[in-house]
């Protein structure tokens, strides 16, 4: 043993080689295997990147936008094709066309053809000095009238023809002077105790046709039975207050804007009240056939968000009106033009508000989140033929965006309404009290907001169109 570590002592080169000689072997295999791991990995990753690259430039995703909720338009993943490039492009060309269209049709239906502020030159900006005094002025005097003017209530009723019951006056001076000639007729004279039972029950009938002929015969010269009045039947501050005489002090130039809106609303009515009372031809027709047979009231939702004048005073309120939440904060439609003049009692009288949830609006656009519209609700109470409520729906559809979001219907006492001289004729009728959401398209609302009515609804005016500057000769557009 002696002997063998002392060679390996007198020889630990050879003895060092040798070990190395038996180890380097193996470590330079298992290095070399780690190593060739390390770039196969790296080449992997590298191949598979170029591949990606090259197969997504060789793979298009072709698409089309979706025109409405829900629907899945054309579109594959594929090789890139001109042929199926120009197909794509010439649908989305289409589509777009048509999405333009159906915006200028709507907004051209919604705004109608001959929509147009009361006083020119008011809204939106509105003169400063006397020259804006004057024409807030005539613009409430379009509002209320004044002797010299009918006001434009007034006009609106008139173009639907129409009016009110004959007056009891008249009614009653009419039949005095028939019973007159009556009793000249059956006694020689005016002693009534001369008649006989056959005879005083003959005058009793004959008085009693003559009074309802009388009431017939206002029923064929109007269309319905209704006159402004029925616009001032409260003074709640649910509603909007539409003056029926000049305030107090001048209004703002907010709250003239917010009585442009009622008017509107108003006129939009009255006109589906109208083609619901026209014939085939368009022509009015005689309260015994029409659809809408008397108004009792037309209320339009007030709201309740401050707009300020120039002072800081309140000028109008504008917020959701009750039951329903606005379309989106602050986008809110004005809706309520304040006023200090007593409102005048309808025949109706005062009623609240229709409850109403937003849940029950089939409409989804009380939840709807939207810069494009404000909704108006408006109630109606009116009585009309019950086998013709659907054409007043249609009728409502026809005129305007306008939809019926909730009906409640009532018994009519006939006789009652017959005494007070409203004749409906021999059709069944019904008192109905509609909600109806009414939508007004802000692309066109906007040019006449005034700016404090823009700011509080949120508002924003397009960008005037940049001006194409002519290229000089000889130049080339980049």
């Amino acid at each position: 043993m002696k002997a063998v570590l002392g060679w390996l002592k007198s020889h630990v080169l050879i003895v060092v080689f040798g070990f190395l000689i038996l180890l380097l072997p193996p470590a330079g295999v298992v290095g070399s295997m780690m190593w060739n791991d390390k770039i196969r990995t790296g080449a992997e990753e590298l191949y598979n990147d170029e591949q990606q690259k090259i197969d997504r430039a060789g793979r298009v995703s072709y698409k089309v936008p979706a025109i409405v909720e829900g629907e899945e338009p054309p579109g594959e993943t594929r090789a890139p094709n001109t042929v199926v490039s120009r197909a794509y492009h010439a649908e989305r060309e289409r589509r777009q066309a048509e999405i333009e269209a159906v915006v200028r049709n709507a907004v051209e239906f919604n705004r109608g053809d001959d929509r147009a502020v009361l006083v020119e030159g008011l809204f939106p900006d509105t003169p400063e000095g006397a020259e804006g005094r004057r024409l807030i002025d005539a613009f409430v005097e379009r509002i209320v009238g004044t002797e010299d003017a009918p006001s434009a209530y007034d006009a609106l009723f008139e173009s639907i023809n129409a009016g009110d019951a004959p007056e009891t006056v008249d009614v009653a001076r009419a039949v005095s002077q028939f019973r007159e000639r009556e009793l000249d007729r059956l006694v020689g004279s005016d002693d009534v105790s001369a008649l006989t039972e056959e005879q005083r029950e003959e005058l009793d009938e004959a008085l009693v046709s003559f009074r309802i002929a009388q009431y017939r015969q206002r029923a064929d010269e109007v269309s319905v039975y209704a006159t402004p009045e029925v616009l001032h039947s409260d003074a709640l501050s649910e509603y909007s207050s539409i003056p029926s005489e000049i305030p107090e002090s001048r209004p703002g130039i907010d709250a003239a804007f917010v009585m442009q809106m009622d008017f509107w609303a108003v006129e939009d009515l009255l006109a589906a009240i109208a083609r619901a009372n026209s014939e085939a031809g368009g022509l009015l027709i005689e309260v015994p056939r029409s659809s809408v047979k008397r108004i009792e009231s037309i209320r339009i939702h007030a709201f309740d968000e401050a707009i300020a004048d120039e002072d800081g005073s309140a000028a109008a309120n504008i917020s959701a009106p009750p039951g329903f939440a606005p379309s989106r904060a602050p986008s809110r439609a004005p809706s309520r033009a304040p006023s200090r003049a007593p409102a005048r009692q309808g025949r109706g009288g005062p009623t609240g508000p229709a409850e109403q949830t937003p849940s029950q609006s089939h409409t989804g656009r009380d939840v709807a989140e939207s810069d494009l519209f404000d909704a108006r609700t408006i109630e109606l109470e009116a009585v009309v033929a019950s086998d013709r409520v659907v054409d007043i729906f249609d009728a409502l559809a026809a005129t305007n965006f306008m939809t019926v979001t909730r009906m409640a219907a009532s018994e009519v006492d006939i006789w009652e309404d017959l005494n007070e001289g409203y004749f409906y004729g021999g059709e069944h009728v019904v008192k109905l009290t509609l909600s109806i959401e009414s939508i007004w398209l802000r692309q066109w609302t906007r040019d006449a907001m005034p700016e404090a009515v823009r700011n509080a609804l949120g508002v924003v005016l397009p960008e005037p169109a940049a001006e194409e500057v002519p290229e000089e000769e000889g130049e080339v557009s980049p």
